[in-house]
């Protein structure tokens, strides 16, 4: 790769994407205000947070200018069991005239009880010098909004900013899927990377775990990516490990919303949409991750969701709809190019056929098929004088 920061970078993001994150935790500190980033599950708060830290003397110049050399800060990850500083250390920096920042890591594994005990402990020391000591904290969403709020309200003082970053864009996603293909020397052709970080829907572990299985068993075809990835052992188990971060109820909406059932709880739908989990499309709410969707989709269900969603849709034709609904049951079967040109043309088939016309319609259904963003993860493979697979 020519772009030599991604060889350099400690996580594997554009630079823009932290200068954002950035950006967003300390302008508060202008203000004399708390800031609180909570993650949605699996972001990369770890590895962020390292980046912070690092990046910070340079970020913090840029960001707060002459405001920066009046703060001390003071850099915790509880995971490494640090203790805030006692009571002596922060009067002789106050004392120096400085504004003692703590900024905290706090770990997803931590209890409530635990997190609800340092929380205390923080808006304590806060309490003593409000306008001077200021906290800056990044933590997991890993409550549902419900069970969060409670938690945290008689701590509101800490939570004066509460930043809640999505997942990531494609390009994000991309950026990271070609560092670590370049960390691994392999070599994916385009359509393959972006492929991929569609299908991942900003959730970087499981981009990560795609480009991975692509290595390991050493495809690099985006036909081949389709039929080996989404059943792979190695990477259904980090599916399963992104699942489980989820609530039980966010669990339940998500595996309503792939099935095409009903959702009754709305809120934390739009809980979910914050995230940056869901989209809302004219066809309704949908998952952004099609690794996620096409996992919790049961089989006697994709059928029906496929014909459902295309009576929705004036974007095909009618006989185009069969050919889909067809290629679609006979699940990853050859549908052979008469039955094909049977379906477009109907019993007078023989006289219109040709293969040109044939391949012609072929054409024009997988341009359709990709320009739409419901439909983009469907693609009609050619088998060479037999016919056509959906894969």
């Amino acid at each position: 790769m020519k772009d030599k920061k991604l060889r350099i970078s400690p996580y594997p993001l554009p630079e823009s994407t932290y200068d954002n994150l950035a950006k967003s935790l300390y302008e508060p500190l202008l203000m004399h205000e708390n800031v609180v980033m909570v993650c949605p599950p699996l972001w990369g708060r770890d590895h962020n947070f390292r980046n912070l830290v690092e990046r910070g003397p340079h970020d913090r110049q840029k960001i707060l200018k002459k405001a920066a050399r009046t703060l001390h800060f003071c850099s915790f990850d509880l995971l490494n069991g640090n203790k805030l500083e006692d009571e002596l250390w922060l009067n002789k920096i106050i004392s120096e005239g400085k504004e003692p920042v703590f900024l905290i890591n706090l770990p997803e594994s931590i209890p409530d009880d635990h997190l609800s005990h340092f929380l205390e402990q923080a808006q304590k020391i806060y309490y003593r010098a409000p306008n001077t000591i200021h906290f800056l904290l990044i933590m997991d969403m890993k409550w549902n909004e419900d069970e969060f709020f409670p938690l945290i309200a008689p701590f509101r003082s800490l939570f004066q900013n509460v930043i809640r970053p999505p997942y990531y864009t494609e390009r994000e996603a991309l950026h990271l899927i070609d560092y670590w293909l370049s960390r691994w020397n392999w070599q994916l052709p385009k359509n393959s990377r972006d492929w991929i970080a569609r299908e991942a829907g900003g959730i970087l572990l499981l981009g990560k775990a795609a480009a991975r299985v692509a290595v390991k068993e050493q495809i690099k075809k985006i036909d081949d990516l389709r039929r080996q990835i989404p059943d792979h052992p190695d990477f259904t188990v980090q599916l399963r490990f992104f699942l489980s971060r989820l609530t039980e109820r966010q669990q339940t909406i998500l595996e309503s919303i792939a099935n095409d059932h009903r959702v009754e709880n709305e809120s934390e739908m739009k809980h979910l949409e914050a995230m940056g989990f869901l989209n809302r499309t004219s066809h309704g709410v949908q998952i952004r991750s099609f690794f996620v969707s096409n996992y919790l989709r049961k089989p006697t269900n994709s059928l029906k969701r496929l014909r459902t969603v295309l009576q929705k849709t004036n974007i095909f034709s009618e006989r185009e709809k069969l050919v889909i609904v067809k290629l679609a049951e006979l699940r990853g079967k050859i549908l052979s190019r008469d039955a094909l040109a049977h379906i477009l043309w109907g019993d007078d088939y023989l006289d219109k056929f040709s293969d040109w016309a044939l391949d012609q319609a072929v054409s024009r259904l997988r341009r359709k098929l990709a320009d739409d963003p419901t439909f983009k993860s469907l693609r009609i493979t050619t088998q060479k004088k037999y016919g056509f697979i959906l894969l």
